[in-house]
C-alpha cells in the first residue's frame, strides 16, 4: 500500500506516492541499471541463470533416462547389461594363467592339441630346424 510523501524542491511543493517502509507492493516491471542486488542477491546474475533453464525443466529424470544419456556419451565407461552377461559366463576364480599341471588335472594333455605336439621357440631356433607336420610351433 502506498503512502503519500511530500518532497520539497526549490520553490515547488509536490506530492508523490511512495511505498510503505515495510509491506509495500509494486506492480509492473522494475528497470534497474547495471548489477543490482536485492537481499544480497545479484539480480542480473540470477536472471541470466534462470533464463538458461529450459521451460518445464525437472529434477526427476528416471534411471532409464539417465542411463541412456550416460551411455550415449563418448568414453563413458558404463558397465552395461552385456558386460554383466559376459561376466556371468566366467567361472568363479577363473584364471588365464593355468599351468600344465592345472590342465592335466582336467585330463587334458597340455603338450598336444589334436594329437600334435606343441613347441614354443624363438624365431632363430625355428629357422634352424626342419618343421614337422605333427608339431604346432609357437614362435616368440
Amino acid at each position: 500500500m502506498a503512502n503519500n510523501a511530500t518532497v520539497k524542491t526549490v520553490g515547488t511543493l509536490i506530492t508523490v506516492d511512495a511505498l510503505a517502509k515495510s509491506g509495500g507492493a509494486m506492480t509492473g516491471n522494475i528497470t534497474m541499471s547495471g548489477s543490482q542486488t536485492v537481499d544480497g542477491r545479484d539480480l542480473s546474475a540470477d536472471g541470466t541463470k534462470l533464463d538458461g533453464i529450459e521451460s518445464s525443466a525437472t529434477a526427476d529424470q528416471t534411471a532409464a533416462e539417465i542411463r541412456a544419456l550416460v551411455e550415449s556419451a563418448t568414453d563413458s565407461n558404463v558397465f552395461t547389461d552385456a558386460d554383466h552377461t559376459k561376466l556371468n559366463g566366467i567361472e568363479t576364480s577363473a584364471t588365464a594363467d593355468q599351468t600344465k599341471s592345472d590342465i592335466d588335472a582336467l585330463n587334458i594333455n597340455a603338450d598336444t592339441v589334436d594329437s600334435k605336439h606343441i613347441v614354443v621357440l624363438t624365431q632363430s631356433a625355428y629357422n634352424a630346424l626342419s618343421p614337422d607336420s605333427n608339431t604346432i610351433y609357437f614362435v616368440t
